[in-house]
């Protein structure tokens, strides 16, 4: 952030290489948990110069926030402008989940796991929006996919507890 900071102060970048630098330094943001300075700066970098990866930090923030309808229509912007994007598909499939909108959360996760990379978070998520539809079945496949895909991670074996518990 403070390189970013004096580089953007150095008034000598315009364009794409100005876009790179917001961009980098909201990255920098995102890991401080600051969204609103994520926000403006990846915005900024979007005027500069529209990328896939700049609205999708975007959207990732607006998520972060709770702004799932904002979220949503960037992570559709970033993927009108690249290839499909697996990455892309889970974090829209998550503010679809946050909106309580199950079956087009499903459908996103449908999609990041087609196109990768594997991902048991896709795959614990698809089995979770799963689970509140009613499709126990097909949650605790996930859930069990997920597993074994990462066996360390805790949260899909407390998922999959729910899921005996509920069956």
């Amino acid at each position: 952030i403070d390189a970013c900071n004096k580089i953007v102060a150095l008034k000598v970048f315009k364009g794409p290489q100005l876009a790179t630098i917001y961009f980098w330094r909201a990255v920098g943001w995102n890991k401080k948990g600051d969204y609103s300075k994520v926000i403006a700066d990846v915005t900024e970098a979007i005027r500069l110069q529209p990328s896939q990866a700049a609205y999708n930090l975007r959207g990732s923030a607006y998520y972060d926030k709770g702004d799932y309808d904002i979220a949503i229509a960037d992570f559709d912007d970033a993927l009108k402008l690249g290839p499909p994007s697996g990455i892309i598909f889970h974090n829209r499939g998550n503010a679809w989940r946050g909106k309580g909108d199950y079956a087009r959360a499903i459908a996103d996760y449908d999609q990041a796991i087609k196109l990768g990379p594997p991902s048991a978070f896709s795959w614990q998520n698809r089995g979770i929006s799963k689970l509140a539809l009613g499709d126990l079945d097909g949650a605790l496949a996930d859930i069990n996919e997920a597993i074994r895909i990462d066996p360390a991670l805790p949260q899909p074996l407390t998922n999959r507890a729910v899921i005996w518990r509920a069956k």
